[in-house]
């Protein structure tokens, strides 16, 4: 006898997948097909196991239940009707490897598989999520993150031995995990109500989107995330307002939310801020308690501030802040006091769980969720050089991710009418855009108790200058903070209010002149140069729009009433990381991703005045290149040392490719200027006067075995024939000619001059003297020494004019001195006076071209 399982479903009235769930539990493993055939030992076997488990299952659940509730609060008991009441409504059920990876997921893991067999389902594993896991596992250079792989897989392998779970997918299919959950619920979500595990809140978003789909009609896609007590915590859907974490049948939950808020107050607390008694401060090694009397060991010395030490607990994800004896006051205990009567509890916020007494019963400290990170200042606003070595594969897409995670953590606290007051760079840590967490929470604006304390750049104008410990902040003033985070992060710690001129950053906010444009605007003055530019003109037009009217004044939302919301902000990311993530703003523009973008934004036709640096391959306006080079791959190039001293030196891009010299500078700045400094003054034998040798000049005639002048150049010169016998052929006579010996005047040497005077070479230099030497000796007896000579009298003080004049000064000097000056000495030096003719006029040209094109 055989039947198939089809018909043995319908007899039994059981779904198909779950009388398949339950033959693979009695051991009876095939590949299941509706039509698949049962025989009659399999069914006899599966009879035998049903029976087994009529006897058995009621008993051992009872217990199971009842020890497994005994390791529960009473607080957490309510949790567990929310889990049991999520997963008897799914009937499929994803899970991702963010939310395995939770330092709670294996006490996760254990409840979800109570419930999993209470309710007889599966959980669904991608491959992908699978391979991810076993990488972590071997990931030697995180411990940490592998002893969490090494939890989770032993426990999914304990799953899938009961039949809980089921891997599925193929290693050479799904190139990401994400892309096969919105694949898949997409298509199961038509005939299944889904549900996914994640806490990957951009995930778990897109993934609550799919039920807004007006094109395809189906059931609705569920999201929950795992705390850090291992309990499911919904993930809302973008723009959803009010929590729903309870299961509907629980009319006693119905106002949750009302009940977690704090009152808004609009008068400070008249509680004293005198201190109070403290008779023995507890340290390292102690035991305190909590109000409830449980005892905390305060272990290892984790950090100390202005206020107090924290310390290390039992528990590993919690620590204890002990405060200084005189830090410790009525205000702060009242204040804790509140702060604990509410169940704010949510991941990377390190608010307050239980105040600490030491052992004769007096206030001293509190407990909260261990942190982890480094400070957003030092971690993200950091120079451009120092960024790219630490963070080599970060895009703006996990900008705003990070962005985005802040604000989840910001509008949570909001909601609950807690207000931060003194948001900073230094008081949110960052150990990835995923994972962040806000400290310092006690100083929070909790009902009538202020945040005492706050930072100018995050200071809105209207409190710009108040005394923070003696009013209340609104949410008006909290929205402007919000605001001038999210663009500093966007622009890696830049102010929205840094400009060029300008006051201090506190006078430019108080006077919110916004120096970045918006709209048709003619570009500002004031606009930071560089980076900067590029980054606001490659930000979506939604985000500029947002920002501008909340830091420009008279717009819409500039006002303190009329500021954007930590929801609306969050509104305004989403859509930006969506644009980011499909892909639709990088096919406007490639380097809509880039962190540090290289260019103005260009779309459509403006993109076809682009062209490649022929160094780095980015793209960039035409006008923006030099021969093809982007400026900043000009001035980078090969490394080299100083001949004399070795110090790194860099044959840059612009004297390779531009210049097109064939090596670098000999010697750097400091040898340069050792070379031209004074080695000793010498008495003139003929005249009496003194005249300086150069430790050039003593380099010139120790190479050559010479001895040292004893004569100053004018005697040496008013001693040397100079008469030279030129031979010009025409049709009917020779003629010879004689030049008179021209006075010494540095203007008779206009370009050598004004390239020595940047080295700081005086007028009597020996590069100086040798070309007047040549140019009075050898290049008038030429046949065209005297017209060539003549055009550049009158021709070079124009070009001596543009140079001294040129942005480019120094660089123009710089090329004269190396790849024409010394070359032009060393042909003098070698007899070679030709070449040396050759490549002055080369020097003469090149710059009188640059003079005309006026570059």
């Amino acid at each position: 006898m055989s039947l198939t399982v089809q018909y043995l479903a319908e007899q039994l009235n059981l779904p198909l997948d779950q009388l398949i769930h339950q033959l693979n539990r009695a051991g009876i493993q095939k590949e299941w097909k509706s039509d698949t055939e049962l025989s009659e030992e399999e069914l006899t076997q599966f009879q035998h196991a049903m029976q087994t488990k009529k006897a058995t299952t009621p008993k051992e659940e009872h217990v199971k239940k009842e020890q497994y509730e005994e390791e529960l609060n009473e607080k957490d008991k309510k949790s567990l009707e929310y889990m049991d009441f999520v997963i008897r409504q799914s009937e499929v059920i994803f899970i991702d490897t963010s939310a395995l990876l939770q330092p709670s997921s294996e006490a996760f893991l254990k409840r979800l598989n109570f419930y999993l067999e209470k309710h007889t389902k599966k959980l669904i594993l991608p491959y992908r999520v699978y391979e991810e896991l076993n990488k972590h596992y071997n990931n030697k250079k995180n411990p940490d993150l592998a002893k969490l792989a090494e939890k989770a897989l032993k426990y999914l392998v304990k799953l899938q031995r009961n039949s809980y779970l089921d891997i599925f997918g193929d290693k050479s299919l799904d190139n990401f995990a994400d892309n096969v959950f919105t694949m898949q619920i997409t298509r199961l979500r038509v005939t299944h109500a889904v549900l996914l595990i994640t806490n990957d809140i951009n995930l778990g978003q897109d993934i609550l989107q799919l039920n807004e789909s007006k094109s395809v009609r189906g059931k609705r896609a569920f999201v929950q995330k795992v705390d850090r007590f291992g309990f499911f915590q919904r993930v809302r859907a973008e723009g959803e307002t009010v929590p729903n974490q309870q299961p509907p049948q629980h009319h006693e939950k119905k106002d949750t939310y009302k009940v977690d808020k704090f009152k808004l107050a609009t008068e400070i607390t008249a509680v004293s801020n005198q201190s109070m008694r403290v008779t023995k401060v507890a340290e390292e090694g102690n035991y305190v308690r909590t109000g409830s009397n449980e005892r905390v060991h305060l272990r290892k010395e984790l950090g100390s501030g202005g206020e107090g030490n924290v310390y290390a607990t039992d528990d590993q994800q919690v620590v204890a802040k002990i405060y200084k004896k005189e830090k410790v006051t009525v205000e702060k205990y009242e204040k804790l006091k509140l702060m604990v009567s509410k169940p704010i509890r949510k991941e990377g916020i390190c608010y307050p769980i239980d105040i600490l007494y030491n052992e004769n019963d007096e206030f001293i400290g509190y407990t909260m969720p261990k942190a982890a990170g480094k400070e957003l200042k030092h971690f993200l606003f950091i120079p451009k050089k120092v960024f790219e070595n630490r963070h080599p594969n970060w895009t703006r897409k996990d900008l705003v991710k990070l962005s985005l995670t802040i604000l989840d953590k910001v509008d949570y606290l909001h909601k609950r009418n807690i207000i931060l007051g003194d948001i900073n760079p230094f008081n949110i840590l960052v150990v990835s855009p995923e994972e962040v967490y806000l400290v310092d929470v006690d100083s929070y604006q909790v009902e009538g108790f202020p945040c005492p304390v706050g930072t100018d750049n995050y200071t809105a104008p209207e409190i710009q200058g108040k005394n923070f410990p003696q009013f209340l902040r609104t949410f008006g003033n909290e929205y402007f903070a919000v605001a001038t985070l999210l663009f500093s992060i966007l622009f890696l710690g830049k102010s929205p209010y840094s400009q060029t001129g300008g006051e201090t950053n506190a006078d430019n906010i108080k006077s919110m002149d916004f120096p970045y444009t918006y709209g048709q605007e003619e570009r500002a003055e004031n606009t930071p140069k560089g980076q900067w530019r590029y980054i606001w003109s490659n930000l979506p037009y939604k985000v500029k729009e947002a920002f501008y009217q909340t830091f420009q004044k008279g717009q819409p939302h500039a006002t303190e009433a009329k500021r954007l919301s930590t929801a609306d902000w969050i509104q305004v990311m989403n859509r930006y990381y969506r644009d980011l993530d499909s892909g639709r703003l990088i096919k406007q523009d490639e380097i809509a991703n880039d962190i540090f973008p290289s260019r103005f934004k260009m779309i459509g036709e403006s993109k076809k005045s682009l062209q490649d640096c022929s160094i780095c391959g980015q793209s960039h306006q035409k006008w923006q290149l030099t021969k093809g080079i982007c400026r900043s791959c000009l001035y980078k190039g090969e490394e080299y040392g100083c001949t004399r001293c070795g110090k790194e030196m860099i044959f840059t891009n612009f004297e390779k490719h531009v210049k097109n010299m064939k090596k670098g500078f000999e010697h750097c700045k400091d040898c340069n200027a050792h070379y031209n400094s004074t080695f000793k003054h010498i008495h003139c034998n003929d005249c009496g006067t003194h005249f300086s040798l150069t430790y050039r000049d003593k380099e010139f005639y120790d190479k050559r075995g010479y001895n040292y002048p004893k004569r100053c150049l004018d005697c040496r010169r008013s001693n040397k024939q100079t008469t030279h016998t030129t031979t010009q052929r025409t049709r009917d006579y020779t003629h010879t000619e004689t030049p008179p010996r021209k006075e010494k005047s540095s203007r008779w040497c206009f370009l050598s001059t004004v390239a020595c005077e940047y080295y700081g070479l005086p007028d009597d230099c020996y590069e100086l003297e040798t070309l007047r030497v040549y140019r009075d000796n050898w290049l008038r007896a030429e046949v065209d020494g005297v017209p060539l000579i003549e055009q550049y009298y009158e021709e070079a003080p124009a070009i001596v004019s543009f140079i001294k004049q040129s942005e480019r000064y120094g660089e123009i000097c710089e090329t004269m001195m190396h790849q024409y000056i010394q070359p032009c000495i060393e042909f003098i030096e070698n007899k070679e006076y030709e070449q040396c003719k050759h490549l002055y006029i080369e020097m003469f040209n090149d710059l009188k071209q640059q003079t005309i094109q006026g570059e």
